[in-house]
């Protein structure tokens, strides 16, 4: 009788270290994919420069295909070009500057800039 309760526990014991090990494993692939890590490169798709939330529903999205920019409104049921911005960096100075590196910190200035315009 004692046998099948130590038999028992050491079920339970090893269906629970089966779940922490399973836990720990789904944990750290989805810090991965938040963080970026698991993310692919992939040549010629275009990349994500910068994302500004107007309200939890409501978002602006900058993005670079080749060397055009895309301003995109995102809502829940669709996703608006608000603006397309031509490549004139590379097209002037004849090679790339840091400015797509630095694209993301600007973002915001860039859109103020963009919207007094108008």
């Amino acid at each position: 009788m004692e046998s099948a309760e130590m038999d028992a526990s050491s079920a339970l014991k090893l269906a629970a270290s089966l779940a922490c090990v399973v836990g720990a494993i789904l944990a750290t692939a989805w810090v991965l994919r938040r963080t970026g890590w698991l993310r692919p490169a992939r040549p010629g798709c275009f990349r994500v420069l910068g994302t500004h939330s107007l309200n939890p529903r409501l978002s602006i999205i900058m993005v670079e295909i080749e060397d055009t920019r895309l301003l995109l409104g995102a809502s829940p049921n669709s996703i608006s070009l608000l603006h397309v911005m031509p490549g004139q960096l590379k097209a002037q100075t004849g090679h790339d500057s840091t400015v797509s590196s630095q694209a993301p910190a600007c973002f915001p200035a860039t859109l103020s800039g963009k919207l007094e315009q108008r």
